[in-house]
């Protein structure tokens, strides 16, 4: 008898091969519906598909008869005393936010996908250019002036080079800026600061987006281990990355298990 913690594609994926071999599995999710940040994912231009993935494996997970928990956050004590064995944890990540001056004046790329901010004719400066970054980016272009702030030498790199492409001219026809090599040092006063080489730079802000990755979401990591012998990590749980990594480390960590 296992549980599984978190419905993002970790957490479904591992109950779904978990169920085929044969587990009684039941799968616990905190919110109202599966998906975790594919749900997310699924916002910007041209990623309406992902929410067909999501329905595709919520209906799998049904299929091989996992029960689900809704708006649940199982406690290590309420589940060992409902007789579980070993615990798949997929809880998913937190957003990075660094320890720098007036970062409290900024916002996650996370709540700007949820509709958390009404975000209209402003200047937006966006810290990251990864995959989250830019599609951020491209959904706020369309009402605000958006500049995209990036440490490295290049946006994307984790995107397929084809998808990276079309994404970036995209990107430049939209009138979104993208200034590489840029490392945030303070947000003060509608300005953004940076450094780039040996240059002190400033960006002019109404509003400063996070979107600098995420870091893995382990609070209760110590609390579960005291109680079960079997906690498994899975996804951005156990190393932050992309769907298709956290779908394949769930599927084999559930296969061996």
């Amino acid at each position: 008898k296992v549980a599984v913690l978190g419905g993002g594609p970790a957490g479904m994926e591992a109950a779904i091969v978990l169920a085929k071999r044969q587990f009684d599995v039941t799968l616990f999710e905190a919110t109202d519906k599966l998906g975790g940040t594919m749900n997310l994912a699924a916002i910007p231009p041209h990623k309406e598909l992902l929410g067909e993935f999501v329905e595709t494996m919520a209906a799998q997970v049904e299929e091989a008869g996992v029960q689900v928990v809704y708006n649940t956050k199982a406690t290590p004590e309420d589940l060992k005393e409902a007789g579980f064995e070993a615990i798949f944890m997929a809880v998913g990540g937190q957003p990075i936010v660094p320890n720098l001056p007036s970062i409290d004046q900024a916002i996650t790329a996370e709540s700007v996908l949820k509709g958390e901010h009404d975000l209209h004719d402003q200047k937006i400066v966006i810290i990251g250019g990864g995959v989250t970054g830019l599609e951020t980016a491209e959904t706020l272009a369309k009402d605000n002036q958006v500049t995209v702030i990036e440490m490295a030498n290049q946006v994307g790199t984790t995107l397929y080079a084809s998808y990276r492409g079309v994404l970036l001219k995209e990107m430049h026809d939209m009138g979104i800026t993208i200034k590489t090599e840029h490392r945030l040092t303070h947000i003060e006063d509608h300005q953004v600061y940076t450094k780039h080489g040996d240059e002190d730079v400033a960006f002019e802000a109404d509003t400063v987006v996070l979107a600098m990755g995420v870091k893995p979401k382990r609070e209760a990591l110590e609390d579960f281990e005291k109680v079960f012998d079997q906690v498994i990590l899975l996804g951005d749980t156990d190393h932050p990355g992309q769907i298709r990594e956290a779908l394949h480390s769930a599927y084999d960590r559930a296969f061996v298990f």
